[in-house]
């Protein structure tokens, strides 16, 4: 099982896997929020450093972070596109119709672009080195204070640590059976948009199918143990 496809825990030792699972949130919520406010060149260039720096620490396998940035291309391109040629302010560089490309456009472009590119490595820094059960413990720790208004915060951290381990499980097995798919014929890299419509339906199906099947495995898990949620 290649784990860089799907981005789950790395179990090996480093310093970032020993640091406390409270401090870990704290510094991704502090690094998030450094991204999402920075204005200057100054503050990515500090973001950056900070963040070659916490990878190294990490001892992760650069792979786990070349194979996410390889995969939301594009995405990326599309986020930069749709900034570029709607944020119409400074010089017009060309036009396509209505359609300006702007300096400007250009500009808030390649931020939006960088601040996802951060969050995505960032985040994949947290979840390659915090297991599912470190997770919970320091999301149940930080909503503490929800109880004070009478909200379930033992089933709230269950739900997000759930979903953070079933994403990359989920992923995998898609690739799973894109590849079953592909030894029977399916043409998912065709240039045809139809073809590639036909290949993709009959992926869908089973990984909702084995979705709910997990799901339905995980209840019972939980029953098994005891799990109650809140009282």
């Amino acid at each position: 099982m290649d784990k860089t496809l799907t981005g789950t825990y790395v179990n090996i030792s480093s310093p970032i896997h020993k640091l406390n699972v409270r401090y870990k949130i704290a510094c991704l919520i502090m690094m998030l929020a450094l991204t999402l406010l920075s204005k200057s060149a100054a503050s990515y260039m500090i973001n950056f450093v900070l963040l070659i720096f916490a990878i190294i620490l990490s001892k992760v396998n650069i792979k786990y972070y070349t194979v996410a940035i390889k995969r939301l291309w594009l995405f990326c391109l599309l986020i930069f596109l749709m900034n570029s040629f709607f944020y119409n302010q400074g010089k017009v560089i060309f036009n396509i119709g209505k359609i300006n490309l702007t300096s400007g456009g250009i500009k808030q472009g390649l931020i939006i672009t960088i601040n996802v590119l951060l969050v995505i490595l960032w985040s994949k820094i947290f979840i390659l080195t915090t297991s599912p059960i470190e997770i919970t413990n320091g999301i149940k720790f930080y909503l503490k204070p929800l109880r004070l208004f009478k909200i379930p915060t033992e089933n709230l951290s269950l739900i997000i640590s759930v979903s953070i381990t079933f994403i990359p499980i989920l992923l995998l097995e898609a690739q799973n059976i894109k590849k079953a798919q592909t030894a029977r014929g399916a043409e998912f890299e065709s240039k045809n948009i139809l073809k590639k419509a036909k290949c993709i339906f009959p992926l869908i199906v089973p990984i909702f199918i084995n979705a709910f099947k997990r799901a339905d495995e995980l209840s019972q898990a939980l029953e098994a143990r005891g799990y109650k949620g809140d009282n």
